[in-house]
This record gives structure tokens, sequence and C-alpha cells, in this order.
């Protein structure tokens, strides 16, 4: 089974931007500091004598203290952001297919019912859809042909997902062989479309073994229908798994086509 990491809280997140502001105006003030200093013995050394020499060393030495500190700032900062985006990709996106973490696809998907049901209820709203795409028998696929191969598959089929959604549907990997997406659909016959599209762009993958053979992957889909209420999504997702494991039990093949509400 995948093994689940929690999500950190988002204000973790937003304590890491706070801690980078202040890095960075701690630099900031730190070299104008120094500048100012190095600027105002100069002056005095000037003031004092006005030597040449003088000149030249304060001008050196004002180069040789602010150009590393700049650089160093400049690294600091550069890595504070680099580390930033990875908790964040980390905290948000499954490692191996890029798709969504389910905790974080739970919470935005529970948004974005939220949001339309504050708006739009009953048949004035859009069509709001659950589909679950299964890889059955990953384990077996990993046994005979490498997790590296299971991996890849994954990853195959969720990269051919993401292109064909759209920018305000959502997409996750569920388990360890599932991933789930949220589909919005202005009227009901949208999302079948919408979910053919995803059986077709699945359907026409080569998913090629170490050794050069095509390996035949079976993906079942499932999809309903999901109600604007608090606990419609979690009761969506419920409803398909207790469907599709009744038919795997009773020896049925997957359905491929919608289930209805």
């Amino acid at each position: 089974m995948m093994t689940s990491y929690p999500t950190p809280p988002v204000w973790l997140f937003r304590l890491g931007h706070w801690f980078q502001s202040c890095s960075s105006a701690c630099a900031t003030i730190g070299l104008t500091v120094i500048a100012t200093a190095v600027a105002s013995l100069l002056a005095a050394l000037l003031a004092a004598g006005g030597a040449m020499e003088t000149g030249i060393a304060a001008a050196l030495a004002c180069g040789i203290v602010g150009a590393p500190l700049g650089w160093m700032s400049h690294r600091l900062l550069r890595d504070l952001t680099t580390t930033r985006s990875k908790l964040l990709a980390m905290a948000t996106h499954d490692a191996t297919t890029q798709a969504m973490s389910r905790r974080y696809f739970m919470r935005r998907a529970q948004e974005t019912i939220d949001r339309r049901g504050g708006t739009n209820t009953g048949a004035n709203g859009p069509e709001l859809c659950v589909v679950l795409l299964r890889v059955e028998h990953l384990d077996a696929l990993a046994d005979r042909h490498g997790r590296a191969f299971a991996d890849e598959v994954l990853r195959a089929i969720s990269s051919a997902c993401l292109q064909q959604l759209r920018a305000h549907d959502l997409f996750a990997r569920h388990g360890d062989d599932e991933f789930v997406g949220l589909l919005q659909a202005s009227h009901p016959n949208l999302a079948d479309i919408a979910l053919a599209r995803l059986r077709r762009a699945v359907g026409v993958l080569q998913h090629v073994d170490p050794r050069g053979v095509t390996v035949p992957v079976e993906v079942s889909f499932w999809m309903t229908h999901v109600d604007y209420d608090a606990r419609s999504l979690e009761q969506a997702l419920s409803r398909i798994g207790q469907r599709s494991d009744a038919r795997r039990g009773a020896g049925l093949p997957e359905a491929l086509t919608p289930i209805g509400s």
C-alpha cells in the first residue's frame, strides 16, 4: 500500500514565507549598514588626510566585505525559495505521479463543492462528478515486471489524464492503484464526454517493460454525481468503492460506464 504522509498545515507555509521575507529584509539592512559604515570611514579618512592610498584602500575594503555578503544573501534567499517550493510540492502532490495528493484533493474538492453550493443549488448549479480510475492488478505487474515499471505505468496514466482535464478540474492519486478526479460540467452530457475522453487517452497508452515487451494494462473507470452538501464527496467515493468491491466479489468485470448517482 502507498505510504500516506500528513499534509503540513497552511500556517507552516505562511511561517516559511514570513521567515523568507524577514531574511531578505535582514540581509538588505545588514548590507546597507555595512556600506554606510565603510562610506563613513572613507569620508573620515579623506577629511583627515585625503591621501589617494587611503581612498583606494577604503574602496577595496568595501568591495572585499560587500561582495561576499551580497553573494551569501543571494544564496540564502535562493535556497529558502527552493526549499519552500519543494515543501509545498511534497505537501500537495504525489511524488511519483505529480498528481495531487489525496488529502490536498479532498480539501480542494470540498472547497469547490462549498463554493458552488453557496451560489448555485439544485438543477441550476453546474454538474459535479467524481471519477475513479483503478489500475487493475498493479501489484502483480510490479512483481512480474518490477516496481519501477509499475511506477512508470502510473506516471503515464496520470500524465495522460492531466493533459485531458481542464484547469478547474481536480485530479489526484487516491491510493496505491487508484486515481480520483472531480469534473465540473455545465451539462450532464459533458461529464460523460469528459469520461470518454479520459478513457480514450488512457486506452491508447503503450506500456513497455525493461525487456522491450509491450504489457497490457487494464484500467477501470467509475463515475458518480456529487451533490452540494458537506458530506457529498465522501459519500460519492464510498458509493463508488462499495459498488466496485461488490462487482469484484461477484467476479464481474469493472463497469466502464457511469454508474449514476
